[in-house]
C-alpha cells in the first residue's frame, strides 16, 4: 500500500475510535496513563533496500530532515520527551572509502535475504552509501540534527535502531552482525556522551535479544 494512503487509513481508524485501544480487563501498576513517543530516525537508510520506496531513499531522507526540526518544536511546545530511535550512522558527519575499498570494510554484512520490507539480492550492503559528508550528501549523515535533538530545551532520549538499519531478526542477521551494528552504534553515541539504553527494532525485525543484554539494553517493541 502506498505511504500516503497508509496515512489517510491511520487518520480514519484513529477518527472512528478503533485506535488506540485500551485493555479495561488488565490491571495497571500505575496510577495515571503513559504515553510514550518514539520516532524512528533512520532518514534515507530505512529505503535504500525497500521493496515499494528504494527509487525515493534520497527524498524520503531530506523530507525526513525537514520534519525533525519541525517535531521538535512541537515537542518543546509541549513539553514533551520523546526517545529518538537513531540509526548509528548518522551520528557521523563524513565517510570514505579507504584506499578504494568497499564503504565500511570494518562492518560485517548480511547475507542476501528477503523480508516483509525490504529485498536484499545483490552487490554490498553499503552501496547506497555516498562515502561524502553531511553537506554533500544529507540524507545520509545528520549529526547536526542529533546535536539539535541534544541541545533542546526538553530532555530528550537518544536510542539504538542499528547502525546501518538491518533486519535484526535471528534468521537474516547472525549474532556477530548483531553485536558489530550494536558496538558501532554504542562508540558513535560514547563519543557525544550519550549512553544507549533502549532499541527500537528497524521494520520490526525482532531479535538477537541476547546480544542486546549482553550489552545492558532494554527493548521497545515498536509495530
Amino acid at each position: 500500500m502506498p505511504l500516503k494512503f497508509k496515512g489517510w487509513l491511520s487518520k480514519l481508524i484513529i477518527k472512528i475510535g478503533l485506535k488506540p485501544t485500551v485493555n479495561k480487563k488488565k490491571k495497571s501498576p500505575f496510577v495515571k496513563g503513559i504515553v510514550v513517543f518514539s520516532a524512528d530516525f533512520e532518514m534515507a537508510w530505512a529505503f535504500r533496500h525497500s521493496k515499494s520506496l528504494k527509487k525515493k531513499a534520497v527524498e524520503m531522507g531530506l523530507k525526513e530532515r525537514q520534519n525533525v526540526p519541525k517535531l521538535l518544536k512541537l515537542f518543546e511546545k509541549y513539553n514533551i520527551p520523546a526517545t529518538w530511535a537513531t540509526v548509528g550512522h548518522l551520528f557521523l558527519d563524513n565517510c570514505k572509502r579507504i584506499d578504494k575499498q568497499i564503504p565500511h570494510a570494518e562492518m560485517l554484512r548480511p547475507s542476501f535475504f528477503e523480508d516483509r520490507n525490504w529485498s536484499f539480492s545483490g552487490g554490498d550492503w553499503y552501496d547506497c552509501d555516498p562515502c561524502t559528508d553531511v553537506e554533500t550528501d544529507p540524507a545520509w549523515y545528520a549529526p547536526d540534527l542529533i546535536n539539535q535533538i541534544l541541545t533542546s530545551r526538553v530532555e530528550h532520549e537518544i536510542g539504538c535502531h542499528t547502525f546501518s538499519h538491518v533486519d535484526f531478526t535471528h534468521k537474516n542477521c547472525t549474532k556477530k552482525l548483531a553485536d558489530d551494528e550494536l558496538e558501532a552504534c554504542l562508540a558513535l553515541a560514547n563519543k557525544k556522551g550519550i549512553k544507549l539504553k533502549s532499541m527500537v527494532f528497524p521494520g520490526g525485525t525482532f531479535g538477537n535479544y541476547q546480544s542486546l543484554k549482553e550489552k545492558d539494553f532494554f527493548v521497545t517493541v515498536n509495530q
